[in-house]
């Protein structure tokens, strides 16, 4: 909705697009609104994709408007994005805790996408452009090559699809394949 009102210049569409933009903010911050309950005793998670989205859209409607909202969700998606940073592998992770427990005894806390650990990183890097941090710009580069190092170890030269991080299953490679 947003390129199409670029091109068109229909305002209309451009308030249909931060009016969707908004919806699907609210829809992130509270899951249970598509009908993503967290269970009694469940941890309340991070998608790595639902990071990505927000970092994207956000960046996109900035482009546009003087709104500072979309710079603090800017901001707030890097925060967010960096909680699901492994520092040893340096990758980021498709699931965490939001009070930074460890998922890794579940299927959900093993799956590492090197697809999207590539493209948050590369979200994040031009987030900093905006709001300069050498120290996370490291991070962000650190971001790609782990992503690339463990997500490129198929064998013929290809990234790979979904990952376990651990020799134990996944409800989701299992589901991929």
């Amino acid at each position: 909705l947003l390129e199409y009102s670029k091109v068109t210049g229909d305002m209309e569409i451009r308030a249909e697009a931060v009016a969707l933009f908004w919806s699907i903010r609210e829809w992130i911050v509270n899951p249970a609104l598509m009908d993503r309950p967290v269970f009694p005793g469940g941890a309340v998670v991070s998608s790595l994709a639902d990071v990505m989205v927000m970092a994207s859209m956000a960046m996109e409607l900035a482009a546009v408007s003087p709104d500072p909202r979309y710079g603090e969700i800017m901001q707030e998606c890097l925060a967010a994005a960096l909680r699901h940073y492994d520092a040893e592998r340096r990758i980021l992770m498709e699931t965490v805790a939001m009070d930074g427990r460890s998922l890794a005894g579940t299927p959900e806390g093993r799956l590492f996408c090197p697809g999207r650990s590539l493209e948050v990183a590369w979200f994040l890097l031009h987030v900093l452009q905006r709001f300069p941090d050498e120290a996370r710009a490291r991070q962000g580069l650190g971001i790609i090559e782990g992503s690339l190092g463990v997500g490129g170890e198929r064998g013929d030269g290809g990234l790979s699809g979904f990952r376990v991080v651990e020799r134990r299953p996944s409800a989701q490679v299992g589901a991929c394949r």
